[in-house]
């Protein structure tokens, strides 16, 4: 009997070893193909070259920095996919089409490119596998959908307001005080969105209105005096400021576009993929541990579990975007204030403009100053700049001295 057990208490104390010296297999979904729903918004994160009378897109018709990440994804979990937008059948679409008409020539037109709850009821009915494009992980969407881990780009994703004007408020609480002073008109707020849904639900007393839920419509709202505030989340904020920078529109009525106030530190602010309950454990699985991976790539590193189809890690491939500096519009707004006190003739205004390319955000021929250099190498424009601004600088001392 001693033996018996002696014996039984080895073969435990062995299994024990050999498990604990098993290293946990990788996940990987090889040969599996996915329909893939994303919804066309900010260009630089998704874009469609098709037309809009053209009906369906093609993948090669899709680019933008979330197609780089899937892009990445798939080529280390093994998977291949199909773009789709949303097909117009959700409860959300609108107009909303028959969801028993499988075949209708309208589906996925490009009326519901832009419509973020109308993509996610596709996800919900199982007409696609997942959902990938900056949508926020809502309470709401949890019990219809399994979520990856939160996915970002080397930015956050907090609520944030951005536009002109603004002053003296700091956060979203200062903005309602003073709009029941009479001093702050209503702020814009992307319609149907997930995150105006919840602004509205969590300050009541906010004065908004509805706009489209892309740059041109917050652009538009504040031109039409509608709003002079838009509030959308922090990715959302910097395209709107790339945007004016490179199109060279920094100030509207005497005033420059900017960041206003500190983004809300509380509420929506992770994005995920949001994956069918109807597929497997592991699917989730593979996308959330490769996304992990690849988010922790540093700059630079095109090794083993870091090498991508693009050559550049997820962070690297977001820069190139140039959708990092919040400042663009205000950067040389004190530089700017502080030559026409000391030279009002403009001479010290035309060495820093012929330096840099002007104030209007362009260079040369109406190009943009590249911001993203290649890994390890510094920016010629910023380079420039730095130059341009040491010798204004000078200058403006040898003024004043």
């Amino acid at each position: 009997m001693n033996l018996l057990k002696s014996t039984l208490l080895a073969s435990l104390v062995a299994a024990a070893a050999n498990a604990q010296e098993e290293e946990p297999s990788i996940p990987n979904l090889n040969g599996q193909n996915f329909k893939i729903t994303v919804v066309e918004n900010l260009a630089y994160q998704v874009n469609v070259s098709a037309d809009a009378g053209d009906g369906a897109p093609t993948n090669e018709q899709i680019t933008g920095y979330m197609i780089d990440m899937i892009e990445a994804v798939a080529d280390k979990a093994g998977f291949t996919y199909d773009l789709v937008m949303p097909s117009g059948m959700g409860s959300s679409c609108s107009p909303q089409l028959d969801p028993t008409d499988t075949a209708n020539a309208n589906m996925y037109s490009s009326t519901y490119r832009s419509q973020f709850n109308c993509g996610q009821e596709d996800v919900f009915e199982d007409r696609s596998d997942m959902y990938w494009s900056f949508y926020y992980i809502t309470p709401f969407r949890q019990l219809r959908n399994a979520f990856s881990i939160p996915f970002k780009p080397p930015l956050h994703g907090a609520l944030t307001m951005y536009g002109i004007g603004g002053e003296g408020i700091e956060d979203i609480q200062d903005l309602i005080a003073k709009q029941k002073e009479g001093k702050q008109g209503p702020v814009c707020l992307g319609q149907g969105t997930a995150y105006a849904i919840y602004l509205k639900a969590a300050f009541p007393e906010l004065k908004y209105v509805d706009v489209d839920n892309t740059d041109e419509g917050a652009l538009q709202g504040i031109k039409d005096g509608n709003c002079t505030i838009t509030v959308n989340g922090y990715p959302y904020a910097m395209d709107f400021i790339a945007n004016r920078y490179e199109a060279g529109e920094c100030e509207l009525n005497d005033q420059t576009f900017g960041l206003i106030g500190q983004p809300l530190g509380f509420g929506l602010s992770q994005v995920g993929v949001g994956i069918s309950n109807s597929l497997p454990a592991n699917v989730n699985l593979a996308i959330s541990y490769w996304l992990n991976v690849l988010m922790t790539c540093p700059p630079g590193t095109q090794a083993d579990d870091c090498k991508t189809p693009s050559g550049l890690s997820l962070y690297e491939q977001y820069a190139t975007y140039g959708r990092t500096d919040p400042n663009l519009c205000r950067k040389s707004d004190w530089l700017g204030g502080v030559i026409d006190a000391v030279d009002p003739s403009g001479g010290l205004s035309d060495l820093v403009g012929g330096a840099t390319g002007g104030g209007d955000g362009t260079g040369d021929e109406g190009s943009v100053p590249d911001a993203t250099p290649e890994a390890g190498e510094s920016s010629g424009d910023g380079r420039m700049l730095g130059a341009a601004a040491a010798g204004a600088l000078g200058a403006i001392l040898g003024r004043l001295i």
